[in-house]
This record gives C-alpha cells, structure tokens and sequence, in this order.
C-alpha cells in the first residue's frame, strides 16, 4: 500500500534555548495529510517548542522541517509568515484574541492576511458573513452574541472563538497548544468533539499537545514527545512519503 504524503516532516531536528543545552533533539517525526495527533508531555519537554517549530515561528538549530511538502528551514522569516498565513490555524493555550473586538471580528483575524483562505470562506457561500456564521453556529456561539466584545465572554465561548478563528477558510493544518487546560473534563471532551468534527469538515490535519494523557483518546494517534526525543528512545519508521 503507498504511503500517505506528509504534512509535517521533521528529520534530525534539535533546538535550544541555551548553548549547548537541547530542548528537542528529534530523529523522525511524520505526520501525514488528514492525521489528528496528539502529543503528550511534562511541563518543560518541548511541547510548545515543536508546535512553534512547525509553525514556522522558530527554527531549528539544525536539522529540516518540513510543513506541507515545503522546507521551512530553507525559508526566510517573511515566506515563512505569509506560508503560515496561508496554509495555518493556530489555537493558542491562552487564545490570544483581541479583547475589545467582537466574536465575528476576532474571528476575521483568521483570513486577513491570507487570499487562498478568504477566497475559500466565499467559495461555497454568499460572503464571508454566512460562513463565519455557520462555523459559529456549529461550534454554539450563537447569533445574538456574536457582537459582543469577547472579553466579555465566559473562558469556554472564548475558547470557542479561538477555534473558529483558526478554523475559518479550512487550513491545511491546524496546530492546538493546550487549549483544554482551563477547563473541567465533561467541557473539555464537548470540546474536543467539536474541533474534531470541525477539522473532518475543513478536511484539516490537526496537530494537538497537552500534559493531558486522558485526551489521547479522541485521537488517530499519541506520541509522548519525551519518548521521541532522541535521549533513549528509537526513531522508528517514515509514517508518510
């Protein structure tokens, strides 16, 4: 059977902080196109590290990444901002949305500055005003507060928000730092329902780390990032073309 093309390709990375002292030190790691993975780790492995190193926000101190078939490391910072851009959703641990902005407006920011992705929020309706109408629908924000400022929204419509904004104009690849943590389990797992399901829509792969070994359930795959970095753990095998 052929293997799956790769979203995400990473081959002999390391990254640090310090001079000499490696937070990630990565062999192999595929991801393949439509994969929802999971990352799980302790505070301080590298968790937030490799999504900013997929993201394209950090680069390795050596070794190659690869998002969407496209070297990052061989980018300069402006491609790879409007790559990201493009081809991107981010869901931040803290979400990051602009507190005296409305729902709606917050979740603009998510194709302002990219045209592939505002041209497929028209696509298959009559304006963008529909489309982040019916993600908003799907994801239970409804209408009548949606021009509310979200600082005035409880932390799970925030959160709600946040996934609609990286979800509007269908991403490539999603990429989720621990965006359950300030919730209780029966909110977080209606959660993780709903970003599943909105990603099968988009058809997007979905990235996603936590401390949390209790959500690898929801997940086609888990990879404990302490197991993978290559202090005495084995590389495996390539995943995906």
């Amino acid at each position: 059977m052929t293997k799956p093309t790769c979203a995400v390709r990473l081959r002999d990375v390391t990254f640090g902080w310090h001079k000499d002292v490696l937070t990630l030190d990565i062999a192999m790691l595929d991801i393949a196109h439509g994969e929802r993975v999971f990352v799980y780790g302790p505070s301080g492995c590298g968790k937030s590290t490799l999504l900013a190193l997929v993201a394209g926000v950090l680069s390795p101190t050596s070794g190659e990444v690869q998002v969407l078939e496209q070297p990052l490391t061989n980018m300069k910072p402006g491609a790879r901002d409007r790559f990201r851009a493009e081809h991107l959703g981010v869901i931040f641990q803290t979400f990051n949305l602009l507190p005296f902005l409305s729902i709606i407006d917050n979740v603009k920011l998510g194709y302002n500055f990219s045209r592939q992705r505002r041209a497929r929020v028209t696509k298959t309706t009559d304006g963008d005003s529909e489309a982040i109408g019916q993600l908003l629908d799907h994801l239970g924000l409804t209408s009548e507060i949606r021009d509310r400022p979200v600082r005035s929204l409880s932390i799970g419509q925030q959160q709600r928000v946040a996934v609609a904004r990286a979800l509007i104009g269908s991403p490539d690849l999603v990429i989720a730092d621990e965006p359950t943590s300030a919730l209780d389990t029966e909110a977080r797992d209606r959660f993780l329902d709903l970003l599943l399901s909105e990603c099968n829509k988009a058809n997007s792969t979905l990235l996603f780390v936590s401390h949390d070994i209790g959500l690898a359930k929801h997940f086609d795959r888990t990879v404990d990032l302490a197991q993978l970095n290559r202090a005495g753990a084995s590389t495996g095998e390539a995943a995906c073309e």
